[in-house]
């Protein structure tokens, strides 16, 4: 991870606002919860698309092809043309089996959003933003290792154990 000079055109979120702190988190998660995969490279103002075809997750399913025994990442309609990974249809009034597609794919992929929400209400540091004078390096860091505390909660919380 290097560092990433601030030009303030980077760090205007797609979503309308600026933040000399905004990155672009890529995760993937467990059914546990655990992030199993994840990518702090990008400012927030990538798209989720091309920083996840950017990320080594990406680049190995791009290089490597498809997973093994029909398996997928899930995503959301962000990631509709990205091999290996299922989204959901698009539109109202869809036909009933691709409506219960989009229920039962949302009802999986809610866990990577919990598991941001565990993240955020386990660590004080994300309830503001995160300073940094120079680069994107600190946040980055901060979040990083934020993730791999949060891992290793998890997996040392007996009470949590299903496996």
């Amino acid at each position: 991870q290097g560092s990433e000079a601030i030009r303030a055109g980077k760090y205007f979120t797609r979503k309308g606002f600026f933040a000399l702190s905004a990155l672009n988190v890529q995760a993937a998660c467990d059914s546990r919860k655990r992030f199993r995969f994840y990518n702090i490279e990008h400012p927030g103002s990538v798209h989720d698309s091309l920083a996840f075809t950017r990320s080594t997750l990406g680049d190995a399913l791009s290089t490597n092809g498809p997973l093994k025994n029909g398996m997928y990442l899930l995503g959301d309609a962000a990631y509709k043309s990205i091999p290996n990974v299922l989204t959901p249809f698009e539109g109202t009034n869809l036909p009933i089996w691709k409506d219960s597609f989009n229920f039962h794919l949302s009802q999986l992929r809610i866990n990577v959003e919990c598991a941001f929400g565990m993240l955020i209400n386990r660590f004080g540091i994300f309830w503001r933003g995160i300073r940094s004078h120079d680069d994107m390096f600190l946040p980055a860091l901060i979040i990083d290792v934020c993730m791999m505390l949060h891992n290793f909660i998890i997996d040392t919380d007996k009470s949590q154990k299903t496996e």
